[in-house]
């Protein structure tokens, strides 16, 4: 039997959940070099939108994430550092990094093995499930191509999402893109299908 007080949270928890997720961006900046490795900043910081929903706190939790980012990537890697962040502003008040936002961007090339030997592009998926400080943990890969080509593709794109950094977040979840690369770059899509990452990942 439906009591007037279960009602009355029923009804309170379908109103919280039509209403929209407040979000707000954060600038990403980079601070200085790592002697002896241009690319790498010795330390990140974020100016958040001083117009957000209590502005200080959002710009205090926006900044001990981004402070939890690892800077130990490899010594010949060349990321893009993204240039802002998405955080949502929970139930509770708290603001939260949305998943799947990476900091460190890295993409692969055209391997010069694969040029040589006549192709002109390549397709992959992959899937990534980050570490609770943001670094690409478990990797699946999958190339559409013939077993010599695959191996070097599938080496290519393990170097660059070994690069990425993620924006840590307190749950787990699993990251799921396709990329196509040619001579002239890479471009990546949000595939409408979860083949390797459950349904409903980032």
């Amino acid at each position: 039997m439906l009591t007037a007080g279960m009602a009355l949270i029923a009804a309170l928890a379908l109103q919280t959940a039509g209403q929209p997720v407040e979000t707000a961006e954060c600038r990403i900046i980079a601070d200085g070099i790592i002697p002896g490795r241009m690319h790498i900043p010795t330390r990140l910081r974020v100016d958040c939108a001083r117009d957000a929903t209590d502005a200080d706190r959002l710009q205090a939790a926006a900044s001990a994430v981004i402070a939890r980012v690892p800077l130990d990537l490899p010594r010949s890697a060349s990321p893009v550092i993204v240039p802002s962040a998405r955080f949502e502003r929970a139930a509770n008040g708290n603001w939260q990094p949305a998943p799947g936002q990476r900091v460190f961007q890295v993409f692969p090339p055209l391997p010069r093995r694969m040029a040589e030997r006549g192709y002109t592009d390549y397709a992959c998926r992959y899937a990534v499930w980050p570490d609770a400080a943001g670094r690409p943990g478990d990797v699946e890969i999958e190339c559409g191509l013939p077993r010599r080509a695959r191996h070097v593709a599938v080496r290519e794109v393990r170097e660059a999402v070994a690069t990425v950094r993620f924006l840590p977040v307190e749950d787990a979840y699993c990251f799921e893109r396709v990329l196509h690369v040619t001579p002239e770059g890479t471009t990546e899509t949000n595939p409408e299908d979860r083949l390797l990452c459950p349904p409903g990942s980032p």
